[in-house]
């Protein structure tokens, strides 16, 4: 495979550098390239605007040396515990540019309608305490209701008026919540939850719209609506407002308005509850609510991509135990799987891996981890004979249509999960039904490494998931 040249045929334009490496390249040499590449990225002689490619090699060896690595190693024992050698990277400190319009009170007034939306956490550990404050403190002085991502580590967390059932409803709300749409505030805490439900939603609130993270300056709105993002954080930000009046009591208007979002999160969580808490119950969608009820509060769980975390964002018990939650949404797909989880359970002691079947074949060679992990990790695997995501888009034909949806979306393949962590030592159970899933769940978190087996049915549950968006819908105009 040509890795320097491959996109070289379907790009505006390309170049590298020298085998050298990046450090040996002058600086005008190199702000000549990059020049360059901007014209070409931009369009010239008559080209439309398009994507460029550089190859910018660095010098070797590539590998820190054994000194540094040793000393490395050192530093890493002298640490009290294996859960804070997941702390030592250090916060990024804030930007020195900040923003004007980031300052003050960033064009929001907690006095007015607003809501907090809560993206996947994706600061470091020992900023968390600090944040959990802060978020508190803002919501007891605007009353804004706070809708939290499956992935922001906020639900089950005491203290906090939370919203999980958006994803079900999206902008489709009671009389009352839709009329104030046009003057919603928005606070947005780190990346955008990936529901699409929510994204409408926020294009809908008409009210200025703030964007704070937890160290990361990249770009996080691509919805292009908020009027500042600054990277340092919920807890620098809220100190820098003006004290007497960050810490006043949220107006009346503000607490009706937040007492009409619980009760429509209470009216979708006790639907949720009566169809997924059943005796009878079984399906993707059950076993992330229950899950999330059994499992142990601050076990770090790990989310597999595809229908597992779309599940646990829909799904799971917002009033469920607090805990930690790892995943990878997006261009990551599933690649990597179960080798993350092992990184996980190694970092912190102890975790659980959420995963479908596709995905945990994918990284079928992670199983190897198992005569090296120091840690726990327990997988539970929904098998559900391919690649259920797909059930859930209107593409399946009918049966005697000539797009094989079988083999080239679903791809089920023909494998014992089960057989294959036997080959690698690993010991299993097959959970056939919810009654048996917490004594399994139980041995299970006794193994150094095991696997679950829950079989589903994808196609079930994918029908099973629009009837209770259909329920949930019919359900918002309810007194």
């Amino acid at each position: 495979v040509n890795q320097d040249a491959f996109l070289a045929a379907n790009v505006r334009w390309f170049d590298q550098t020298g085998p050298d490496g990046l450090a040996a390249v002058a600086g005008g040499q190199l702000s000549s390239l990059a020049e360059t590449a901007m014209r070409h990225c931009r369009g010239v002689n008559g080209q439309p605007p398009g994507a460029v490619h550089l190859n910018l090699a660095f010098e070797e060896p590539l590998h820190a040396s054994v000194q540094i690595l040793l000393e490395r190693a050192a530093a890493l024992a002298a640490l009290p515990d294996p859960a804070a050698r997941a702390e030592t990277v250090a916060p990024r400190p804030p930007s020195s540019s900040t923003p004007a319009n980031v300052l003050g009170w960033g064009g929001l007034d907690p006095d007015r309608p607003g809501l907090v939306v809560a993206g996947p956490w994706r600061g470091c550990p020992q900023a968390w305490p600090g944040y959990m404050a802060a978020l508190r403190r803002w919501q007891q002085r605007s009353g804004w209701p706070v809708l939290a991502d499956g992935l922001s580590g906020l639900r089950g967390c005491d203290q906090l008026e939370m919203v999980a059932s958006y994803d079900l409803v999206g902008p489709r709300l009671p009389p009352d919540l839709a009329q104030v749409l046009p003057q919603l505030q928005v606070l947005r805490l780190g990346p955008l939850p990936a529901s699409r439900r929510l994204l409408q939603l926020l294009q809908a609130c008409g009210g200025p719209q703030l964007l704070l993270s937890e160290g990361d300056p990249r770009p996080l709105d691509p919805l292009a609506r908020c009027r500042g993002q600054w990277s340092g954080g919920l807890a620098a930000w809220l100190a820098q407002l003006p004290q007497p009046a960050a810490m006043g009591s949220p107006p009346s208007s503000n607490r009706r308005l937040a007492a009409s979002w619980q009760g429509l999160e209470q009216r979708l969580q006790a639907l949720l509850d009566h169809q997924l808490l059943a005796p009878a119950a079984w399906g993707e969608p059950a076993i992330a609510r229950q899950l999330d009820r059994w499992l142990p509060a601050h076990l770090p769980l790990v989310i597999a991509n595809s229908s597992p975390v779309r599940d646990w964002e829909s799904f799971s018990a917002p009033a469920g135990r607090p805990r930690p939650i790892h995943a990878c949404r997006g261009a990551s797909g599933i690649d990597g799987t179960l080798s993350v989880a092992c990184g996980v359970a190694e970092a912190l002691g102890q975790a659980v891996l959420l995963t479908g079947d596709l995905a945990l074949l994918h990284d079928s060679n992670g199983w190897l981890w198992h005569s090296q992990l120091t840690g726990r990790l327990l997988v539970v695997l929904i098998d559900n004979g391919g690649g259920g995501i797909f059930e859930q888009l209107p593409i399946r034909p009918a049966a005697a249509a000539p797009l094989d949806f079988e083999r080239l979306f679903a791809m089920p393949q023909a494998l014992n999960h089960a057989a294959l962590a036997a080959a690698h030592g690993v010991p299993s159970r097959d959970v056939p039904s919810l009654a048996e899933l917490e004594p399994a769940l139980a041995w299970g978190l006794e193994q150094p490494m095991a696997l679950l087996v829950l079989r589903t049915d994808r196609r079930a549950d994918a029908a099973w998931r629009q009837a209770l968006r259909r329920m949930a819908c019919s359900s918002v105009d309810l007194p």
